[in-house]
C-alpha cells in the first residue's frame, strides 16, 4: 500500500499531465475555431468586394473567384458547427481551469487526497461527456 506522501505526488503529476493536456487543446480548438470563424468573415467580405468593385469587372474570373470564396466562407462556418470546434474549446479552457484549481488545492496538506481523486474523475467525466456531445 502506497503512502500518502507518495500518493499525493502521484496525484499532483498526473495532474500537471492532465492541464498540459487541456492547455494543448484549449490553444488547438481556440486555433482551429478562431481561424474558420475569422477566415469565413474575410472570405464572405472579400467577395462582397470583389462583387463591387467596379475596377475588378474587367478581370474575367471576378464572378468565378467570388463565388468560389462565397462557398468557401459557408463550408467554413458548416464545418466549424459540425465540428462542435466551439464547445470543444470552451470544454478544454475549463476542464483546465478546474485542474489548476485542483493543483491549488493538492498543497494544503489537510485535504484529503481521494476528495482531490473524485473530483478529477468527476471532471474527467463531464469533459468527456462535453467533447462527446452527451454532456449536461
Amino acid at each position: 500500500m502506497k503512502n500518502k506522501e507518495t500518493e499525493r505526488t502521484e496525484l499532483i503529476r498526473e495532474l500537471n499531465l492532465k492541464h498540459k493536456r487541456f492547455q494543448f487543446w484549449a490553444r488547438f480548438w481556440s486555433g482551429i475555431y478562431h481561424s474558420t470563424l475569422y477566415g469565413s468573415i474575410i472570405f464572405s467580405i472579400t467577395s462582397a468586394l470583389i462583387l463591387n468593385l467596379s475596377i475588378l469587372h474587367a478581370w474575367q474570373y471576378s464572378s468565378d473567384f467570388s463565388t468560389f470564396l462565397s462557398i468557401s466562407s459557408a463550408t467554413l462556418i458548416t464545418i466549424s458547427a459540425i465540428g462542435r470546434f466551439h464547445q470543444r474549446w470552451r470544454t478544454h479552457r475549463y476542464s483546465r481551469i478546474c485542474v489548476e484549481q485542483l493543483l491549488i488545492k493538492i498543497q494544503n496538506p489537510e485535504v484529503e487526497i481521494s476528495n482531490i481523486r473524485h473530483a478529477l474523475i468527476n471532471l474527467l467525466e463531464k469533459h468527456n461527456g462535453e467533447i462527446s456531445g452527451y454532456g449536461n
